[in-house]
């Protein structure tokens, strides 16, 4: 199917999200490629300051092109898979609407909760150099509680752009206490995709990232359904 044909989306009736998940996939897949790319190409600066001998200047330069541009970039495929998910096909004007209507939302919400593990590795660090124990398995546990709650984050920033960061991590609390087995399930399939996409490498810049997303958005939509 050609990325900018303007035919529906075709996906048959499929009973879990994680079957929902890959029909979505197969019907739009030269699509979604595309659109992993796109995002993909926004970390390479990342890359090369790091992978290649550059200058300091250059490093510092690439370095922050990749930061800012990552968390927009990620806003806007949430917004585009959800759309997706909703049963539209991906085209290029809905790609220029998403990015103008949710690029900001990247930085201003996304970046500040995603930035949150970095600084909790951190307090891992210090706590196992300092030998603190307890400070070192609660910073643990912290940091297990926060991935869970993340796999709430991007769906509901794109299906509640106005939500502040505090209703964003309250609403993923509320489904996870709602939906336990759910939520674990889907962090289960991410972090499979993860570890094929890490081992594979090209997954990570051809299907993984965007896949994780639509696993996101589908599991989201259908745990809020099932605890409205």
């Amino acid at each position: 199917m050609p990325f900018f044909d303007d035919s529906g989306v075709c996906v048959e009736e499929e009973r879990t999200a994680l079957e929902r998940t890959f029909a979505l996939a197969r019907e739009q897949l030269e699509r979604l490629i595309t659109l992993n790319l796109l995002w993909a190409l926004q970390g390479v600066p990342l890359l090369i300051a790091w992978a290649f001998p550059t200058p300091d200047a250059v490093r510092v330069i690439l370095t922050f092109y990749s930061v800012l541009a990552i968390p927009p970039a990620t806003a806007t495929m949430y917004a585009m898979l959800a759309r997706v998910c909703a049963g539209e096909p991906i085209d290029r004007h809905q790609l220029t609407d998403c990015a103008k209507g949710h690029a900001l939302n990247g930085l201003l919400k996304l970046m500040p909760l995603y930035s949150l593990f970095f600084w909790l590795a951190l307090l891992m660090n210090a706590a196992t150099t300092g030998g603190w124990l307890a400070l070192d398995v609660l910073a643990r546990l912290l940091f297990l509680l926060l991935a869970t709650l993340s796999l709430y984050w991007g769906p509901a920033l794109a299906a509640h752009p106005e939500w502040s960061l505090v209703e964003l991590v309250t609403r993923a609390a509320r489904l996870f206490w709602r939906s336990p087995g759910q939520t674990l399930l889907l962090g289960g399939a991410c972090l499979i995709a993860t570890l094929l996409g890490v081992i594979s490498i090209a997954g990570l810049v051809l299907i993984v990232p965007v896949l994780i997303i639509l696993l996101q958005t589908e599991f989201y939509r259908s745990v809020t359904i099932a605890t409205s």
